[in-house]
């Protein structure tokens, strides 16, 4: 009888410690994408491929992202070093910081409901044009201008060449490395092959970057030809 009770004790024993790490693991889950509201001052704003502001860096580690819609509206309202609060969905917090999917802003008085995404292009956001039976579609990453309406060919944009520390690692929704802020206002999404070698960021670590440039009102985004960060380089083949 005691083998048996000793044995079902064990048993019981294995099931709770099992629900126990079950558990624990599905409420840190919970919490991490639970919603959150977060307070700070903007020490940065975060830059997308165009050079609009479609997040913020606070001084409590927290960065916050709204889409350029909203952050057209957001740098029109604040400076750097302004206070910020925003309630959104909170991702996991790393060493480099903690994303935050805002949903609605505080900026003073003013209440901002978030509008992922981009602004749209075009009269009114109008949809681009279907082209017709027997009409050759235009490539969607490459669209022509319309000739007949006396629209001209896009400027190649200017390449240039970067070194800066870093400032900032922005963060996804794991706390994962995304980008980087260099101490220039510089911008860059990090390419997959970055991601893949496993860099451990730090602000005294140098990045050399060379490639296209876009300009906005708080810094510029550069998408990288060739990035060496720490003396590795990797080129990608645009």
């Amino acid at each position: 009888m005691n083998t048996i009770l000793n044995g079902r004790n064990i048993a019981i024993g294995v099931i709770t410690l099992a629900l126990g790490v079950f558990v624990a693991l599905g409420m840190g889950k919970i919490w991490a994408g639970q919603t959150t509201t977060v307070n700070g001052n903007v020490v940065s704003f975060i830059l997308n491929p165009e050079g609009k502001v479609e997040g913020a860096i606070l001084d409590t580690g927290d960065q916050v992202k709204f889409g350029e819609q909203t952050g057209e509206l957001v740098a029109s309202n604040i400076q750097i070093g302004g206070v910020l609060s925003a309630t959104g969905d909170v991702g996991t917090k790393s060493n480099y910081g903690r994303e935050l999917k805002a949903k609605t802003l505080q900026i003073g008085e003013q209440t901002i409901t978030a509008v992922g995404g981009k602004k749209p292009k075009g009269e009114k956001g109008k949809r681009p044009h279907k082209p017709k039976k027997g009409e050759r579609p235009e490539p969607k990453d490459a669209p022509q201008p319309d000739m007949r309406n006396g629209e001209t060919p896009p400027a190649p944009k200017e390449v240039v060449k970067v070194s800066s520390n870093v400032r900032f690692v922005i963060v996804g929704k794991d706390g994962e490395a995304k980008g980087l802020i260099l101490a220039d206002g510089t911008n860059i999404n990090l390419p997959k092959e970055v991601k893949d070698a496993g860099l451990k960021f730090a602000e005294t670590m140098n990045v050399a970057i060379e490639g296209e440039v876009s300009k906005g009102n708080f810094g510029s985004f550069v998408k990288p030809n060739v990035l060496t960060i720490n003396n590795q380089t990797f080129s990608f083949n645009r």
